[in-house]
């Protein structure tokens, strides 16, 4: 199953973008990010993770034992002051008969921490009809902002969601709403 199409036409992208793929879903990301489907590239992203330095443990080990869950993962190899990455992941989640998220399916639990504050929550026209949410955690001392796109059909939803320091967040979210309009599910 596939969500809605929305009839509206999506940006172009800036040139130099670069495609990212799975077996189900695609975007565009600029250049500065590397990654791509876990299933195939986890020993390039954890090689790519480990290489910025033992402070990134979690997020490789969060590739190495849960890289069936994503269908894309990448993160931005510019990092800015704070040296916390910026990242993006694409999971699909199964819907329970209310319309939500279910729990046990994993995917959104290991994109946002346990404990975030809701900033905002819309919905939003992309390719596809979608709800934004934006949110705030602190993860070891450093405040991070998320962006989490949901892309719901009848019985999936597609995640994609964005995570960067607050203070890059002003900067980063134009980028962020550009990758959200490549975003595209195989059928």
């Amino acid at each position: 199953p596939s969500p809605t199409v929305s009839p509206r036409p999506t940006a172009t992208p800036p040139p130099g973008w670069k495609k990212l793929e799975s077996a189900t879903v695609g975007l565009l990301v600029p250049a500065s990010f590397v990654g791509g489907d876990p299933l195939k590239d986890k020993d390039a992203i954890v090689n790519r993770l480990r290489a910025f330095g033992p402070e990134y443990v979690n997020s490789y080990r969060v590739i190495e034992q849960n890289a069936h869950v994503f269908l894309l993962y990448a993160l931005d190899s510019h990092i800015g002051a704070t040296g916390f990455l910026t990242t993006l992941s694409v999971t699909v989640n199964r819907l329970l008969p209310s319309g939500l998220l279910d729990p046990t399916y994993g995917g959104v639990s290991l994109q946002l921490p346990r404990e975030f504050v809701t900033l905002d929550r819309r919905n939003v026209a992309l390719y596809y009809n979608a709800e934004r949410m934006v949110a705030d955690a602190v993860v070891f001392n450093t405040r991070i902002r998320y962006v989490v796109y949901t892309l719901k059909s009848t019985n999936y939803a597609w995640v994609l969601a964005f995570a960067t320091p607050e203070d890059e967040y002003g900067a980063r979210l134009p980028v962020f709403e550009q990758i959200a309009l490549t975003l595209r599910i195989k059928q």
